[in-house]
């Protein structure tokens, strides 16, 4: 922010604040530069950035650029510095946001990035300037922040619901299951999983497709879907003896069906013939560039009807 009473020519935004000081560099990638806000007066054409290389050169570049610059070209970038240019108000505002991606390692010595580094402290820099007058005027002001590292948390939450809950005997007609899951805690997931495999549920019901109005939460994009056809159902679950061989206790039994967009999804739906010998599904949710989903949470809505006759033989039991 420019806190002189006048216009100034330039208006500069460092980090690290400190020449040489890499600190914040030595643990963490600038991953990208995803905003540069001129502040009033400034002229966006004459905006230049600055990125210090590891190797001590520094390469110059335009606000487009700098905000089109991919991770990886920015990978070996030590510092940023970013100047406006032009007759920059008073009390003007200036604004960067960008990115950065905790390294597995330290830049400097090799040594593995640990909970001993934190908190990391990251100083960054300010200064106007104007070159009117016989001696032209400066001003500067830093401030610091720190980034504390904590250990990871990793998990994850699973929902189901059954629409409706209860059927009258002679209503055969489809019932909505929802399927939803949420990655949870601090680490971000690249991708979910959730499973329909109860197998006392598939004795009695048909998978008859997935509901037309299943769409995909950004950045999620696509969906793997797996299946097991082929197991088989036996003993009498009345007295808790439901035997299932060929199912889900075994990864070989899974076979992969689709994947693809929630297009692409409905259109293998509406493609089955008589559930196509499904017994169980997995849904893998993930963002077909591998970026990760964050904590983004994704339900699908599956229809499934009451079978006639219990995979593992008689009649399907019905409460009176």
């Amino acid at each position: 922010m420019n806190t002189t009473p006048a216009m100034v020519d330039q208006l500069v935004i460092s980090d690290p604040g400190t020449p040489g000081d890499a600190m914040p560099f030595d643990a963490f990638n600038l991953a990208r530069i995803f905003d540069i806000t001129e502040p009033a007066g400034a002229d966006p054409g004459l905006t230049q950035v600055y990125f210090d290389r590891e190797d001590g050169s520094t390469s110059v570049v335009d606000r487009a650029a700098a905000l089109s610059a991919t991770e990886a070209s920015l990978a070996d970038v030590v510092g940023v510095r970013i100047e406006f240019n032009g007759r920059i108000e008073s009390a003007a505002v200036a604004d960067v946001r960008f990115d950065l991606r905790l390294r597995p390692t330290l830049r400097g010595s090799g040594a593995d990035v640990t909970l001993e580094q934190s908190p990391i402290v990251n100083e960054a820099h300010g200064s106007v300037s104007d070159l009117g007058g016989e001696y032209g005027r400066y001003a500067e002001d830093q401030d610091d922040a720190v980034i504390a590292l904590e250990s990871p948390t990793f998990g994850v939450t699973t929902t189901k619901s059954i629409t409706p809950a209860q059927q009258k005997a002679a209503d055969t007609s489809p019932v909505t299951v929802r399927l939803g899951v949420e990655p949870t805690g601090s680490a971000w997931a690249s991708q979910t999983t959730v499973t329909e495999g109860d197998a006392t549920f598939w004795n009695v019901m048909d998978f008859v497709g997935v509901d037309p109005s299943f769409a995909l939460n950004d950045p999620i994009d696509q969906v793997r879907i797996e299946v097991i056809r082929g197991a088989v159902f036996t003993g009498d679950p009345g007295d808790g003896e439901l035997i299932v061989t060929g199912y889900t206790e075994d990864e070989s039994n899974w076979e992969t069906a689709v994947v693809g967009t929630a297009a692409v999804i409905q259109a293998w739906s509406e493609a089955l013939s008589d559930a196509d010998g499904i017994q169980a599904l997995r849904f893998t949710y993930s963002a077909a560039d591998g970026a990760p989903i964050v904590h983004t949470g994704q339900e699908i809505p599956l229809l499934f009807e009451r079978r006639a006759e219990m995979r593992s033989g008689g009649e399907v039991p019905i409460r009176t």
